[in-house]
């Protein structure tokens, strides 16, 4: 779990959390000067494995300078591991100012993990650890499924019954249905969407952001196989009565479905979880074996 607070060289820094806006993500920081006798003059924050970054982005000085900053020898323990690093740059700070708040707008969505941050007052310079901005760098949402059945796919086919002299009839039943989900591809993965958000609709305070939302995802791809069993009846002249037989006949359909989770949110799907997934709706049999019926997708 990623610091939120750390007491170092008389300063107690906090980590405020991060928030929507337009343009990307605000993250904020408040610095308190609650035993040391020089003021902070500046300040620099790990930005970790953040790539194609302009060289300044907008923050509460205005706009704040990325920059390499290497940590003084022997400021850190061997654990927290600062030697030289990459963040942004909070300069020029005022004067007996005991409390500052600053925040700067990451363009793309970050994770809170531990990272260096370094500290100048006076002649003074440390540097430690707290929650920073992690990079995620996801791809692309897939395609959204040209054949979904969320709605229903109705289907009609022609059921293979055995091709025989004698008369060979369907019992005036329904054919009963079995879902073999073996042929499935089950493809958990990480995507980035932009969304637009309408927040306070319909009041004064209204306000439309874009933001890049982190998602999890579970692709299934492949072909659903139904598996009917057809009861009927055979008509020979060698059996005084007719005969009752079952027969197997099997319908196969593609898939091509996602369900989309909060990022962290996603649950591990198994085939099991499947079978509850797809519902099979028989809308008419006929003797000469011909089926309609409706498959639909759940959802996860």
């Amino acid at each position: 779990m990623a610091t939120n607070q750390v007491v170092i060289g008389g300063f107690t820094i906090t980590f405020d959390g991060v928030t929507p806006v337009s343009g990307g993500y605000q993250w904020s920081y408040t610095i308190v000067n609650d035993g040391s006798e020089k003021d902070l003059s500046n300040w620099v924050l790990e930005l970790r494995d953040c790539k194609n970054l302009p060289p300044k982005v907008s923050c509460s000085l205005g706009m704040c300078e990325l920059t390499e900053q290497t940590c003084p020898p022997k400021t850190v323990s061997e654990d927290e591991k600062c030697g030289t690093f990459f963040g942004i740059k909070f300069d020029d700070l005022p004067s007996d100012t005991l409390k500052q708040t600053f925040t700067f707008v990451m363009p793309q969505f970050a994770i809170p993990e531990d990272g260096c941050f370094y500290l100048k007052f006076g002649q003074n310079r440390v540097c430690g650890n707290i929650a920073v901005p992690k990079c995620v760098d996801d791809p692309p949402c897939p395609p959204c499924p040209k054949d979904s059945m969320r709605e229903g796919r109705k289907v009609t086919e022609q059921l293979q019954l055995p091709r025989i002299d004698c008369a060979l009839k369907l019992v005036d039943e329904k054919p009963s249905g079995s879902l073999c989900v073996g042929g499935i591809e089950i493809l958990p993965g990480k995507c980035d969407e932009l969304v637009e958000l309408t927040l306070c609709g319909q009041t004064a305070s209204e306000q439309q952001l874009n933001c890049l939302l982190p998602l999890d995802y579970v692709q299934l791809s492949g072909n659903l196989q139904i598996v009917w069993q057809i009861r009927t009846v055979l008509e020979t002249v060698c059996e005084p009565e007719p005969v009752e037989l079952t027969f197997m006949a099997v319908s196969t359909l593609s898939v091509d479905e996602i369900c989309y989770f909060c990022f962290g949110q996603r649950p591990d799907v198994t085939p099991e979880d499947l079978c509850n997934w797809f519902d099979i709706e028989i809308v008419e049999s006929t003797p000469s074996g011909q089926l309609t019926y409706i498959v639909t997708f759940a959802g996860c």
